[in-house]
C-alpha cells in the first residue's frame, strides 16, 4: 500500500515538474493554474497566520471531522463486508477528533466553558440541601440512600459511620463529596486537555513553518515549492523504507 502510494505520488510530481511538456493540453493547463493560484493564496495565509488563529481553525476542523466520522460510523459498517475492522478505525478517529475539539475548546475557552456550566455546578452544590429540606418536610430518608455507597466504602476502609448523622450533617457530607468529585473532574480534564493542546500547538507551528519554508523555496509560485519538497520527501521515503 505504501509503495503504491509513493509511486503514484512520484509520477504525479514528475508530470508536474515536467513543465511545458505536461501542460500542452489547454484544459489541463487551466486546471493546474487554478490549483497553483489556490495553493499560493492558501500558503500565504498560513504563512502569515498567528498560532491562536491556527488553533481556532484546528478546533473547527476537529469538530467537523467528528461529525463526519460519526456519520461514517453509522453507515460504512453496514455497507462493508468487514464491519468490525472499519468500526474500530472509525471509533478511534471519532474519539481522536472529539479529544482534539474538546481539549482545544477547554484550553482556549476555559472561562466561557466554566461560565456555561455555572448553573449546573450551582445546582450540584445546592441539591443536597434541597434534598435535606425535602426529607425534613416529608420524613422520607432521601439522603441516606445517596450516601449509602460512601458510608459502605468508609466502613470497608475502617471508618464506620454508626449511627447515621443528622439530616443536615448528611447534606453537608454529600455536598462536600460532590465538590470533591467536581474538583477531581476539573483536574482530570486539564490532565487530558494539556497534551492535546501541546500537540496541537506543535502541529500548527509546524504547518506555519512549513508554509514559510515553501515560500522561501518558491516565493512567486508556492505550489512549485511544495512539489519540490514533496519530491525530496518521496525520495527519502523510497530510500529509507522501500
Amino acid at each position: 500500500m505504501l509503495k503504491g502510494t509513493v509511486i503514484f505520488l512520484q509520477v504525479a510530481v514528475g508530470i508536474y515538474l515536467a513543465g511545458d511538456i505536461a501542460r500542452q493540453n489547454p484544459k489541463f493547463d487551466a486546471f493546474l493554474s487554478l490549483v497553483e493560484n489556490g495553493y499560493h493564496n492558501l500558503n500565504n495565509r498560513i504563512r502569515d497566520a498567528h498560532i491562536q488563529e491556527g488553533m481556532g481553525l484546528l478546533r473547527k476542523i476537529a469538530g467537523v471531522c467528528a461529525v463526519i466520522f460519526f456519520g461514517l460510523l453509522i453507515t460504512v459498517p453496514r455497507l462493508s463486508a468487514d464491519p468490525e475492522r472499519y468500526s474500530s478505525l472509525l471509533i478511534f478517529c471519532l474519539f481522536g477528533a472529539i479529544a482534539v475539539w474538546g481539549g482545544l475548546a477547554w484550553c482556549m475557552q476555559h472561562t466561557k466553558t466554566l461560565g456555561g456550566a455555572g448553573w449546573m455546578i450551582f445546582l450540584t452544590i445546592v441539591s443536597p440541601f434541597a434534598m435535606a429540606l425535602l426529607e425534613k418536610q416529608t420524613g422520607v430518608p432521601v439522603l441516606a440512600r445517596f450516601l449509602e455507597p460512601l458510608f459502605y466504602l468508609c466502613a470497608k476502609l475502617g471508618f464506620p459511620i454508626d449511627p447515621l448523622p443528622g439530616t443536615w450533617a448528611m447534606a453537608f457530607i454529600l455536598c462536600a463529596f460532590l465538590i470533591f468529585a467536581l474538583l477531581v473532574q476539573y483536574i482530570l480534564t486539564w490532565i487530558m486537555a494539556i497534551p492535546v493542546m501541546v500537540l496541537s500547538v506543535l502541529a500548527v507551528v509546524g504547518v506555519i513553518h512549513f508554509a514559510k519554508m515553501v515560500n522561501v523555496i518558491a516565493p512567486k509560485k508556492a505550489f512549485s515549492g511544495l512539489m519540490l519538497v514533496l519530491f525530496v520527501l518521496l525520495g527519502l521515503v523510497q530510500y529509507l523504507w522501500l
